[in-house]
């Protein structure tokens, strides 16, 4: 039985992983985005956000800092927007008068966010080249991007043992 409920709570955490890279979003400007073909680096961080969101907003701070900390990694923060189709123009507001260093993308539809069980704002995952999901944690309070640093830091230390 024990087993049965470890299986349970591990399948919501399988699932997302083995898809990640099968989707594709428009950036902020309607250009195509595939994942596939993007997510060969060393970390890939995905911060699924809204302009009304104040703990997104407060959250973006921190993950530039650890993009810049960790500067000779090559670190890319996928930040994509689950407003609806009428804010785009608040999404692209929002990036056009911030200086992150973010691939902004919008999932107007939600198809995105509900594949990968994405039920509130922010959300933030950690995903390897292959796009496997390693890290994922719903929420921020300042001190939460420690937790996303030691995943990063577990992800290199197990790239280099392969």
């Amino acid at each position: 039985m024990k087993k049965l409920i470890g299986l349970l709570l591990i399948i919501p955490f399988l699932l997302p992983a083995q898809e990640l890279e099968r989707y594709k979003l428009d950036d902020v400007d309607g250009n195509s985005f595939l994942f596939r073909k993007n997510l060969d680096h060393d970390a890939n961080i995905l911060i699924f956000w809204a302009t009304w969101c104040l703990p997104c907003k407060k959250e973006f701070p921190a993950l530039q800092d650890l993009k810049e900390k960790y500067k000779d990694k090559d670190i890319q923060i996928i930040a994509i927007s689950v407003d609806s189709p009428r804010s785009l123009a608040k999404v692209k507001m929002f990036t056009k008068s911030h200086s992150y260093d973010f691939v902004y993308l919008v999932d107007p539809s939600g198809d995105v966010s509900n594949k990968l069980l994405v039920k509130e704002v922010p959300h933030t995952m950690l995903a390897d080249k292959t796009g496997k999901v390693i890290y994922s944690l719903t929420g921020y309070r300042k001190g939460d991007e420690k937790q996303l640093e030691e995943a990063m830091l577990k992800l290199w230390n197990t790239e280099k043992k392969e």
